[in-house]
């Protein structure tokens, strides 16, 4: 799903998780019907054409976890001293 997630354009993420889709459908058909009742929702802002400038802000709906995991990623490297 992530790598269907970092495509540049909405026809190209709804192959990737198309092609999910059917790899999963022999081995979990629960799971492969509700990546396909889900699939538009789920490429939303590739139809609008933002993905790549929010998507890295949206991955996850829990902002305060948002917020920590990026000033993580810009601290990590800072030591005291």
């Amino acid at each position: 799903m992530r790598e269907a997630y970092r495509k540049d354009t909405y026809e190209e993420a709804k192959e990737a998780l198309q092609a999910l889709q059917k790899e999963l459908e022999p081995h979990d058909k629960q799971a492969a019907n509700s990546l396909a009742e889900g699939m538009d929702l789920a490429l939303t802002l590739h139809k609008l054409g933002v993905a790549g400038e929010i998507g890295g802000s949206l991955r996850t709906t829990n902002i305060i976890k948002n917020v920590n995991s990026h000033l993580g990623e810009r601290t990590r490297r800072v030591s005291a001293g």
